[in-house]
């Protein structure tokens, strides 16, 4: 562009039609650039409104479902604290997200990836209880759940989540005024293997139109 405008004064005492021909040439090329920097802020807005991510690297603002919540069976103690700047060994980018969990015959823990929701007047996030209408992310259209996972050494066992906030585990049956719009969708118990492994969950068939509840483990 710089060049161009150059050009255009040396030849003013020379060529006005080449003037108003480079002009042109200038405006149009402008127009070009203003439409190709429009275009590639739609690209990137629309593939932001495609993947929303739960977890992509630690501390990114894009970033969902940050608030956390244990759960436990007999004893939470055994629930070790996350650390979610991880980073031995990523699956990618510079950080993961490590869980630790001791087992014991018979007892159980995990983790749940919840939405949380700002009170008016507040500047920290309040966890999600299920009693406010609407704090849930409008996941409309989503088809599924991609996540990657491996364990320390192979062979642990665990079942991951997604959706199902306010829902009865055993019978679905609705434990808050206002639960996901979806009720839970799950791999199933798998057993890891200390390789990374990308894992899906199907939601083609799930309304995601309110989700507190973007990920979870036991």
């Amino acid at each position: 562009m710089t060049k161009r405008r150059w050009r255009m004064t040396g030849l003013c005492a020379v060529m006005a039609v080449g003037i108003a021909a480079a002009a042109v040439t200038a405006h149009a090329s402008e127009e070009d650039a203003r439409r190709a920097a429009l275009q590639a802020l739609s690209d990137r807005l629309a593939a932001e409104r495609e993947e929303v991510y739960v977890y992509s690297d630690f501390g990114m603002t894009k970033n969902h479902f940050t608030q956390k919540a244990k759960m436990a069976g007999i004893n939470a103690d055994l629930v070790m604290d996350m650390d979610e700047n991880w980073r031995e060994y990523p699956a990618s980018g510079s950080s993961c997200i490590r869980c630790e969990q001791l087992t014991r015959e018979g007892d159980w823990g995990g983790w749940l990836f919840l939405n949380g929701y700002l009170p008016l007047g507040e500047s920290t996030a309040h966890l999600n209880d299920g009693t406010i209408d609407g704090q849930g992310l409008n996941l409309g259209g989503a088809q599924e759940l991609r996540f990657m996972a491996r364990g320390e050494h192979g062979g642990e066992t665990v079942e991951f989540f997604t959706a199902g906030f306010g829902y009865d585990g055993e019978f679905n049956i609705a434990t808050v005024k206002y639960p996901d719009s979806a009720q839970k969708h799950s791999t199933g118990e798998i057993e890891l293997t200390d390789a990374w492994q990308e894992y899906v969950i199907d939601l083609s068939d799930a309304d995601m139109s309110d989700i507190a509840l973007g990920f979870g483990f036991v």
